[in-house]
């Protein structure tokens, strides 16, 4: 009886930290594998400091190819409202000469109509647009051209259109000829005035580099 107890213990002393020692081990060996899994999804839901230089590279030379492109269509679009007013003034200012043999500089004898404040042979529009008819410095003074300029445009002088039957500088007749002019050191203004009048070089150069179209 005495020898089977010792044995007994004995087994019972082997048998009994088997379970727990295992089951500790398992426990700690799949908090551990766990933990790392999270820490490892939680690192791939972030971005690295060179990813995020990258894609502020990347935006920068974006935004430095397309803003000029986007101020020039803007600029372009504006030019293109300041050449449809000339011309529109330009035709009645013909279509006045028609009936009463000559122009005039009131915009209230003209048939045609421009939102803006008038103030003599000027209209001034809340936008920034100017229109303004103009008489001859030389000869009887009358009206010989229309000019349209536009304070959003830096660098564009003016629109010009020169009416016909008027003489310029006393030698140069421009019928329905109007005229883009910009200062010769501004490249924007000069391009713009290249885009509107189809030409490459301008047509006089001076004090304002001078496209006619």
């Amino acid at each position: 009886m005495q020898k089977e107890n010792v044995v007994i213990k004995k087994r019972i002393t082997f048998a009994i930290p088997r379970g727990p020692l295992s089951g500790i081990c398992s426990c700690r060996c799949e908090t551990a594998d766990s933990q790392q899994k999270h820490l490892g999804e939680r690192n791939r839901l972030g971005f690295t400091l060179i990813e995020l230089l990258v894609v502020v590279l990347i935006i920068g030379i974006l935004a430095a190819v397309a803003l000029p492109q986007y101020k020039m269509a803007v600029a372009k679009a504006r030019m293109t409202q300041l050449v449809t007013m000339t011309k529109s003034v330009m035709q009645a200012e013909d279509r006045y000469y028609l009936a009463n043999g000559d122009y005039t500089l009131d915009w209230d004898e003209l048939d045609i109509s421009f939102e803006g404040v008038k103030s003599g042979a000027v209209i001034n529009h809340a936008s920034g647009w100017r229109l303004a008819l103009h008489k001859a410095s030389q000869g009887n003074g009358k009206p010989n051209s229309v000019y349209a300029t536009d304070s959003r445009l830096p660098g564009i002088l003016l629109i010009g259109g020169y009416l016909h039957h008027s003489t310029v500088n006393q030698s140069k007749k421009l019928s329905g000829v109007r005229s883009c002019y910009a200062g010769p050191t501004d490249d924007f203004a000069n391009a713009l005035c290249q885009r509107v009048s189809g030409k490459k070089e301008p047509d006089e150069t001076g004090g304002n580099n001078i496209y006619r179209f």
